[in-house]
């Protein structure tokens, strides 16, 4: 699940980026890294878009909150990601810009995956982007959790609460152990009070269903 496998660099997750997430004219370009006997070692999911730089990009856009190599649990990952970054630089080297986008400055193989870029006639720029918070919440109740959260937003919940509960609101969970009728009543149901909320159309409206579907056959969904 999602806990233990990144839910930006999974399977689902690049399974519906290159379903309904690409720019017109762009292609999925997955580079694999095997190793002396054809074991895979490495992955890194880009894609190359038609016109401009980078004509090749990691497999992300503004959706993405994670990007990273994808190296095999058994390997040495240091070394794996330095040879990924040499392999790959040699492979485009017709390449002007090469951009990789929503990388963890902490995260351990970026260096060795920086270090395997570089090469003489190839410059390395970067550039400040995004930040990501979190608080862990793995065996704790939600009543636990409000109880830890100030006074003000408890308050706030407490009274628009009442007021839902006056107006004769429910609340239901649409998982993996819901039938495909109903996962597919609340994926319309989404879309119908997206629709009607202040925020702008998807400018890929089919992006979030199809996340949906994927993540219900995975057994992550929670809509």
């Amino acid at each position: 699940g999602p806990g233990r496998e990144r839910f930006f660099t999974s399977r689902p997750w690049y399974e519906s980026f290159i379903a309904a997430d690409l720019q017109p004219g762009a292609a999925p370009l997955l580079f694999v890294l095997d190793d002396a006997v054809g074991k895979t070692r490495a992955i890194l999911p880009c894609q190359r878009r038609a016109g401009g730089d980078p004509s090749v990009s990691s497999l992300t856009s503004f959706y993405s909150c994670d990007f990273r190599p994808l190296i095999a649990p058994d390997a040495d990952a240091s070394a794996v990601a330095f040879d990924l970054g040499r392999s790959l630089v040699r492979h485009l080297s017709a390449d002007a810009v090469i951009g990789f986008d929503s990388l963890d400055c902490g995260l351990t193989t970026l260096q060795p995956f920086l270090a395997g870029l570089r090469r003489p006639g190839r410059a390395l720029l970067r550039y400040g982007h995004f930040g990501r918070w979190w608080v862990r919440v793995e065996g704790q109740s939600f009543s636990n959790y409000l109880a830890a959260r100030d006074g003000a937003l408890r308050e706030v919940i407490r009274r628009k609460g009442a007021k839902l509960e006056k107006t004769g609101a429910t609340l239901s969970m649409i998982d993996a152990a819901s039938t495909a009728a109903e996962i597919e009543r609340g994926i319309a149901d989404y879309e119908t009070v997206y629709a009607a909320s202040w925020k702008e159309a998807e400018p890929f409206p089919e992006f979030q269903p199809t996340l949906m579907r994927k993540l219900a056959a995975a057994g992550w969904l929670r809509l």
